[in-house]
């Protein structure tokens, strides 16, 4: 099954060996693991930031300091950047570097073109954010032995602040065959961000599930049959829309399509819908994929692609994510993460009675 996932899992995935193959995982770990480049397709909001000089990560309540070489050589390298909540009173802080742009991370299609630039990608920065009533040292070093393949004995107390404990574990090493241009800004971004780590802001933790509340969608899209569609068209009819949010090769979400196609029968009874958002849908390979899922599923509610404006519209941080649309377009209430289909309804009913 081809795995494809957002800029965090493909942080997560190389600094981690947590899988995202299940409901659980995907809500706390962020996404996937990947195996394709292309998960830099729907990188962190923090990567459009870097002007502004700091990363803000709200998941896990941090602000750090961009690297300055980074900046200038965003020709030649590419930061993938995230933090995410990964378990209960536990949340982190990843970098990963990379020695190409993000045009030609995405641009790779064959998993071994992708694994021999991983090969090259340096871990800058792994900040693990422990709440002190929750998370001994001890405790926090036997969850990275079990999520992880890295050196825990290399795990070191960063700093201390708000009854928060951050632990690091530094860069490692980089391969001896990079071209020396690229060893030269590895080793400038790497003394910077050991002087980044030092200025790391502290910010109260967000809720992942209300990020987008209050977002007001607008924007023109296709159906999964080449047909256009505004938002207007998809949200003012309905009371509530349910917009789930999958792609192809995630498990968990095709599962649960059969369930979806009965909640969708049973919403519009009320005025709602259910509407899926096909995230790979823009590659034919996983449109045929996804048309034949649908099928087998018997799934006839409407599936649409991802708009232009949708990594800027969504805090989409797993799949499936779904989330809830007025008739004005506005997202509302408390996005569900993860395939928890006994919440989908719920999340309506309670919507709707508060209309």
């Amino acid at each position: 099954m081809k795995k494809k996932t957002t800029a965090a899992a493909l942080m997560l995935a190389f600094l981690l060996s947590a899988c995202g193959s299940s409901a659980e995982t995907a809500n706390s770990a962020g996404s996937a693991v990947t195996e394709s480049a292309e998960a830099v397709s729907s990188a962190a909001q923090a990567q459009e930031s870097a002007e502004a000089e700091r990363y803000d990560y709200p998941l896990a309540g941090m602000s750090i300091p961009v690297p300055e070489t980074y900046l200038k050589n965003r020709d030649k390298l590419y930061l993938v950047s995230d933090g995410a909540k990964m378990e209960d009173g536990l949340y982190v802080l990843d970098q990963v570097l990379y020695p190409d742009t993000l045009e030609n991370l995405m641009a790779i299609t064959e998993e071994a073109e992708f694994e021999a630039v991983r090969a090259q990608a340096i871990p800058l920065l792994l900040v693990l954010k422990a709440e002190d009533e929750k998370w001994s040292e001890e405790e926090v070093k036997e969850w990275l032995s079990q999520a992880s393949t890295l050196d825990t004995s290399r795990l070191q107390v960063l700093s201390r602040a708000d009854g928060f404990t951050c632990y690091e574990i530094s860069a490692k090493e980089y391969a001896d065959d990079l071209p020396e241009e690229i060893k030269t800004l590895y080793d400038a971004i790497i003394q910077e961000t050991a002087e980044a780590k030092q200025n790391i802001i502290h910010s109260e933790i967000a809720d992942e599930t209300t990020m987008s509340a209050g977002t007001v969608l607008e924007f023109t899209t296709t159906d999964i049959d080449g047909n256009t569609l505004s938002s207007s068209d998809l949200f003012a009819a309905n009371k509530i829309t349910m917009l789930n949010c999958w792609a192809t090769w995630c498990g968990p979400c095709i599962r649960e399509i059969p369930e979806l196609e009965q909640i969708n029968k049973r919403l519009r009874e009320k005025g709602c819908e259910v509407i899926g958002v096909m995230m790979d849908g823009h590659e034919s390979a996983a449109m045929t994929e996804g048309l034949d899922i649908l099928a087998t599923a018997g799934a006839t509610y409407r599936n649409i692609l991802p708009w232009d404006s949708f990594d800027t519209d969504l805090f989409l941080q797993a799949y499936p994510t779904t989330y809830f649309v007025n008739s004005e377009g506005e997202v509302i209430g408390e996005a569900v993460i993860g395939a928890y289909v006994d919440r989908y309804e719920e999340e309506v009913e309670k919507l709707l009675a508060e209309m």
